[in-house]
């Protein structure tokens, strides 16, 4: 396969609006199986140039055209000057990308390979990310015979591994002209414009005298400690636990001490034995609420991942989210009603509206936040929409998929109950309502506490999960 580079100029537009050129002209080609060096100094366009080549970067003007391009295959390959890793793949996973990318089966793929990303050191990530490197990419180039333009500042390297070098220059423009000029004041200035140490003057700096060499027989040692103690905050598991204790053992006696009566503050044995009669209403709740959680979590990240990544669907999806998001859901239970009656359907629906848009809203976000060196990589690599968005952008939006997942099961918590107080014979939210009706505090203590109850749960999940 030959490249052809053709006159090909990219123009950039600072803040100021001032056009900034970053390649301006550019012409030569790579012929079938040579391996060609672009060397030049920083800011000359190497790595422009080289994404552009790729298909990574549109050019302003030229083109770069592939002439016998191999069937069935991605035209090119590229290879990151930054850390273009996958934290979610482990090193064997990143290098076998584009192999899955070609459709190779794993049994025909080829220490550290079962190891992630951040469980290396930066050496190591430096040669999983650029690992085809002179004398590896020189003994596979010799088996491939695969067409390689390589960026390189280091001038040894590129007159060892490369055919033909190219050399790029800075385009000329003001700032050209100004360091000309800067370079040239200097060669005129010479020795004159140096800073001298004047001849027999002291030093600033000096060695430190010890004892006996003209020092302090006294020497003042100061221990290093960690000025960042502070900032650590250590888990606390068991204060936590004992927290919860304390005010089970302070509600106990109050209740028995008299202090309350007990129609306003039952004791939490009494709110125990009521507990065990409200399994049946807890298994319907629980059923409602896994649901309307499942269903509005589906559609919320299903719909979040087409807001994210299609600009479309962005321009349709924000504004609608946007004017819909603030209403609410509880409110619009009555509607419901009318529209899907008053059988469960409505109860599971307003559970899963709540749920819907705290997950639309994060996975929008996650996917906005996705890195997007590893989306050009995986393109790179010749991965398609689908492939990218499987293989990248959700993983990289998982976080605050995870993160909305915990926003919407508390909001779905507080609708569950809501809803069950309307038309139905049967969970939380009509026993609260019940035991309320019929001044039957204890049962109506046992019902919030199981609701409290699972809050605690999740704020222990939470903690655990966070804590180091």
């Amino acid at each position: 396969m030959r490249i052809v580079i053709d006159r090909v100029a990219k123009t950039y537009v600072d803040h100021r609006g001032h056009a900034v050129d970053a390649l301006r002209d550019v012409s030569f080609s790579v012929s079938s199986r040579e391996l060609v060096a672009l060397l030049g100094p920083s800011g000359c366009g190497k790595s422009t140039l080289l994404n552009a080549v790729a298909w990574l970067l549109p050019v302003s003007s030229g083109e770069v055209t592939f002439e016998s391009p191999p069937p069935g295959r991605p035209l090119t390959a590229m290879v990151f000057q930054e850390f273009a890793l996958f934290p979610w793949r482990t090193v064997q996973g990143n290098v076998e990308f584009g192999l899955e990318e070609l459709g190779m089966a794993a049994a025909e793929r080829a220490g550290f390979e079962a190891r992630y990303p951040h469980q290396l050191s930066g050496g190591m990530r430096q040669r999983v990310t650029r690992q085809l490197m002179q004398d590896e990419l020189l003994a596979l180039w010799e088996q491939a015979r695969t067409t390689i333009l390589y960026v390189t500042h280091n001038i040894q390297e590129a007159v060892y591994m490369a055919d033909r070098v190219v050399v790029l220059s800075r385009p000329a423009g003001p700032s050209a002209g100004r360091d000309r000029r800067a370079a040239e004041a200097a060669a005129h200035r010479g020795d004159a414009g140096r800073d001298r140490i004047p001849r027999g003057g002291r030093a600033d700096l000096v060695a430190h005298q010890g004892p006996g060499e003209g020092g302090s027989d006294r020497m003042n040692r100061v221990r290093v400690t960690d000025r960042t103690r502070f900032l650590g905050r250590p888990p606390h598991r068991a204060l936590r636990v004992l927290a919860l204790i304390g005010l089970v053992v302070l509600w106990e006696a109050l209740a028995r001490a008299g202090a309350v009566p007990v129609l306003f503050l039952p004791s939490p044995v009494g709110v125990l034995r009521e507990g065990w009669d409200m399994l049946v209403h807890l298994g319907a709740s629980l059923q409602r609420l896994a649901w309307g959680f499942v269903i509005g979590s589906v559609l919320g990240i299903a719909i979040g991942v087409a807001v994210g990544f299609f600009a479309v669907a962005e321009a349709i999806g924000t504004p609608l989210i946007a004017a819909t998001f603030p209403i609410p859901k509880i409110a619009l239970l009555p509607l419901l009603i009318l529209w899907l009656g008053l059988g469960e359907p409505s109860k599971i629906a307003v559970i899963a509206l709540g749920v819907f848009f705290p997950m639309a809203i994060n996975t929008y976000a996650g996917v906005r936040q996705a890195e997007p060196l590893l989306i050009r990589a995986a393109v790179s690599f010749g991965a398609g929409r689908l492939s990218v968005i499987r293989k990248v952008v959700l993983p990289s939006a998982l976080p605050m998929i995870v993160a909305g997942l915990r926003l919407a099961a508390g909001t779905a918590r507080l609708l569950l109950v809501a809803a069950e107080m309307i038309a139905v014979e049967s969970g939380v939210g009509f026993l609260v309502l019940h035991a309320d009706n019929i001044m039957a505090t204890t049962k109506l203590r046992s019902a919030s506490s199981c609701s409290r109850s699972w809050g605690c749960y999740r704020t222990g999940a939470w903690a655990a999960s966070s804590g180091p």
